[in-house]
């Protein structure tokens, strides 16, 4: 298979909570990637219209596991040159941080020893609420910042967005 930079396209993927984060959220977070779990295997299939495929993981923290394990993987994901897709039995290396089912290290969703446990935000992991209405994340981004804080450093407001009307030429 080669070495790890050769291996693949999804390398250095982050799943947390079964959601891949945010190129923010990687940033934000890379003290904590010595944390995250090494898979790799190949792909499954990739859906390119529908931006979505599976992952067979043959091998975790370079152990061969006993029978493969599917890991989904959507397109946004993909770190590679071009179009974003991935061709069945392609060779792949990825990490991801938590089991999607109960959030514990070291094992994947279909490995879980739990019974299927309540859906929860994928942000906070409540279960009194989702992502698109977490009160959490909704305080960290406020609405068309785009992630970037729109507050002043002095307090106030500043509305970047006034453009004055042109002067009136009828007089």
């Amino acid at each position: 298979m080669g070495e790890m930079g050769e291996m693949g396209s999804v390398y250095e993927q982050y799943y947390t909570g079964g959601c891949a984060k945010t190129e923010e959220e990687e940033a934000a977070s890379s003290e904590e990637d010595s944390s995250s779990v090494r898979g790799s295997g190949f792909c499954k299939w990739f859906n390119v219209r529908m931006g979505f495929g599976f992952l067979s993981m043959t091998h975790r923290e370079g152990i061969c596991l006993d029978s493969p394990v599917d890991v989904f993987v959507h397109q946004s994901k993909l770190h590679m040159e071009g179009f974003r897709s991935l061709k069945e039995g392609e060779a792949v290396a990825f990490t991801f941080k938590r089991c999607f089912n109960c959030g514990g290290p070291n094992h994947h969703a279909k490995e879980c020893q739990l019974p299927p446990q309540p859906k929860k935000c994928h942000f906070c992991q409540s279960i009194t609420h989702m992502v698109a209405n977490c009160p959490i994340k909704a305080q960290q981004l406020s609405p068309g910042s785009q992630g970037k804080s729109t507050a002043s450093t002095t307090g106030e407001e500043e509305d970047m967005s006034h453009t004055p009307f042109p002067p009136d030429s009828s007089d």
